[in-house]
């Protein structure tokens, strides 16, 4: 009889001691089965910050550093800019990256700790952490990259102005020479025409009557005076005004140096001119004197 109740307690010791094994491996598969979810969870998420972490990379890479020009300006500042959006995003993604990494150690050690270890989750967390360290190199090195490219474009930046500021002043220069130059162009075509009677031209001090006369000896000959004023005189431009309209009926003679020969249509057969006359060669024309001088006869 007492054999029979040893037996019959062993057989109630092993069965309790077997639902407790069997209650822990489910527990420990329960777990298991958790962190496999867990995990699948988290290896999507990584997926996806890998893909995004290179595609934000090969943005990266496509922002080279040039010289760019003053007309060029509003594309290197957009430049610029996606640079600094993508420093940030760099920035991020290595925030995620260790946040990843962090998750992944807690998951590793959550599976090393039961005593049913999952091989095959093992492996597939120590690959995602050679991913992440692999990324995280990469983009430590674009981001140094980009941090090199944006103090080169600020002295690129600098360099841009200083050209610009020197373009500016060569071009005020330009204008200030060219308006100087016009200006003396200008003045330097400046001629003066006087036409009237012999009376009035004496009282304007514009000719003069030169010579002597005794009896009916020597004589007296109207020319130029010495010191002519301008303010006597209609100005004109030798390089555009060509044509000289003479008082309707009235007949003139030149009296100052210029040769009348180079006008049309010219003298008559007595010296006289009439009319509208033109110049034909004004350089020759001018060339003896700025100061034509008609007066009537």
């Amino acid at each position: 009889m007492r054999k029979l109740m040893l037996a019959g307690l062993l057989i109630m010791t092993a069965g309790c001691a077997s639902r407790k094994d069997l209650e822990k491996a489910q527990s420990e598969a329960t777990s298991l089965a958790a962190e496999k979810d867990s995990l699948l969870s988290e290896v999507l998420a990584t997926s996806k910050l890998v893909s995004d972490v290179n595609s934000e990379l090969a943005k990266a890479k496509g922002l080279g550093v040039s010289p760019t020009t003053t007309s060029e300006g509003t594309t290197a500042s957009s430049a610029a800019e996606d640079r600094q959006i993508l420093l940030g995003k760099i920035r991020e993604a290595v925030a995620r990256l260790n946040e990843s990494e962090a998750q992944l150690e807690r998951t590793k050690a959550r599976i090393g700790s039961l005593e049913r270890k999952d091989a095959r989750l093992l492996k597939q967390i120590d690959d995602f952490q050679k991913q992440i360290a692999e990324l995280r190199t990469n983009i430590e090195a674009q981001q140094a990259t980009i941090e090199e490219q944006k103090t080169t474009i600020v002295a690129q930046k600098v360099q841009i102005e200083q050209l610009g500021a020197q373009v500016e002043t060569v071009t005020v220069k330009n204008r200030q020479l060219a308006d100087s130059v016009t200006l003396v162009s200008n003045e330097a075509n400046k001629v003066f025409l006087a036409i009237g009677t012999k009376d009035s031209l004496k009282d304007k001090g514009v000719i003069v009557q030169e010579g002597k006369k005794f009896l009916v000896f020597g004589g007296k000959q109207t020319v130029p005076a010495r010191d002519l004023n301008p303010a006597a005189f209609q100005v004109l431009d030798a390089r555009t005004d060509r044509s000289i309209t003479l008082p309707e009926g009235k007949k003139y003679k030149i009296v100052s140096r210029q040769d009348p020969k180079l006008l049309q249509p010219g003298p008559d057969d007595k010296g006289k001119l009439v009319g509208t006359q033109t110049i034909a060669n004004p350089e020759e024309f001018w060339g003896a004197s700025k100061y034509l001088i008609f007066v009537e006869d």
